[in-house]
């Protein structure tokens, strides 16, 4: 039980450190001048969300549906 305590307290620690954190979830590159044409895409209606898009030449494909936009 005493080594229970132990983990517990490093472990709490290690959070409020800042030394485990979330991995990270968007991968992609942030365009805000670019928009998802996916009237479903949750841009649509989650507005403080950042544009995150996987570009690949002139493709776009956004991180949130995996709408494909060609660039101009």
């Amino acid at each position: 039980q005493r080594t229970e305590m132990f983990v517990r307290m490093a472990l709490i620690i290690s959070v409020l450190e800042g030394r485990l954190g979330a991995p990270k979830l968007l991968t992609g590159t942030i365009k805000n001048d670019v928009e998802c044409t996916n009237p479903k895409c949750i841009t649509k209606t989650e507005h403080y969300l950042p544009h995150s898009f996987k570009v690949q030449g002139d493709i776009c494909e956004c991180e949130y549906c995996d709408e494909r936009i060609l660039l101009d």
